[in-house]
């Protein structure tokens, strides 16, 4: 192969690996600093190595197809929207002639026909979709589990989905839909590591609560930890909580990022403008305006000089620099 043909084959793999950035940071500072309920754990690692690309499709139309990691394109550009990641080898995703949102498997092929208004990645063998404005749960031959009868919901994860109702309170059923933790929290994240970070606001009723939906915008909630029983590891005093992650979970409190274990101990100070997800032993990090990887004892193994960083996945992470 010639020296012009490797250029735009490089070009390519840095603009995914660029791309692949920042959808992880996009979502993990989505998730940690607005209280987002669009979370899942994402890692390029869960991505089963295939990846959206942009590129020109049936006549000459913008659109979205998936290339594995040499760059090369495996499924071809004919989708509108994809969800982003293969999961548990389907992904969702809606076709350039369709407005609803459907799952194909790795080949490209469609086996869950679109028929759905959005769709997220499959976790624990359902996947999460809204009909009609209202969230509920299919299998993989797409018959619903769970009726679409919530205002909104998380993926599965470890066995059990928060779930908002009418009323804007967030609890967790199990996945045949029977209610585990009633809905009385302003926002909640989804379990790892048996542990989920979960709002409450101080002095309001979580029974009659204001306008929840305006209380977490607002950031007058504050976050604790609950078990998989719905006890209270830490109580609500953190301004954002984040997944727990080989032990580890980044939270926020008072603009500044550190670390937490499971039980609920600052292990790692909150001395970070910003903190990510643990990964193959190491996260990355803020530190003024340069990103770092720190390892479990808060030691910097990689110093920060990068604008960007990603968390590290079979043994390498994504960074820029401009």
């Amino acid at each position: 192969m010639s020296h012009g043909s490797k250029a735009p084959r490089k070009a390519l793999i840095v603009s995914v690996c660029l791309l692949v950035v920042s959808f992880l940071l996009l979502n993990v500072a989505w998730d940690l600093r607005a209280g987002t309920n669009r979370t899942h754990k994402s890692r390029v690692g869960h991505a089963e190595h295939l990846f959206p690309a942009k590129g020109l499709g049936a006549g000459g139309r913008p659109a979205i197809g998936y290339i594995d990691q040499t760059g090369s394109l495996v499924i071809p550009y004919r989708y509108l929207i994809t969800w982003g990641r293969f999961s548990e080898g389907l992904a969702a995703v809606q076709p350039l002639k369709s407005k609803m949102l459907g799952y194909i498997d790795r080949k490209g092929t469609m086996v869950i026909s679109p028929r759905f208004d959005d769709a997220f990645p499959f976790s624990n063998g359902l996947a999460r979709v809204q009909k009609g404005g209202k969230t509920g749960f299919i299998d993989k031959s797409g018959k619903f589990i769970v009726p679409p009868q919530y205002e909104d919901g998380q993926d599965f994860s470890e066995g059990r989905a928060a779930i908002q109702d009418k009323d804007g309170l967030w609890g967790y059923i199990n996945r045949k839909g029977e209610v585990l933790i009633q809905a009385k929290f302003v926002s909640a994240r989804s379990f790892f590591e048996g542990r989920a970070a979960v709002q409450t606001v101080p002095g309001v009723n979580p029974k009659h609560p204001p306008a929840a939906s305006q209380l977490i915008m607002s950031d007058q909630g504050q976050w604790g930890l609950i078990d998989q029983h719905g006890r209270w590891i830490v109580k609500p005093k953190y301004d954002a909580v984040g997944n727990f992650s080989e032990g580890m979970a980044p939270v926020i409190r008072d603009g500044r990022s550190g670390y937490m274990n499971r039980k609920g101990k600052i292990v790692i100070p909150l001395d970070y403008r910003f903190a990510g997800d643990f990964s193959e032993g190491l996260a990355p990090a803020l530190k003024q305006d340069r990103w770092g990887f720190l390892n479990k004892h808060g030691q910097w193994v990689i110093p920060p000089r990068f604008d960007q960083a990603g968390p590290f996945s079979d043994g390498l992470a994504c960074v820029k620099i401009n």
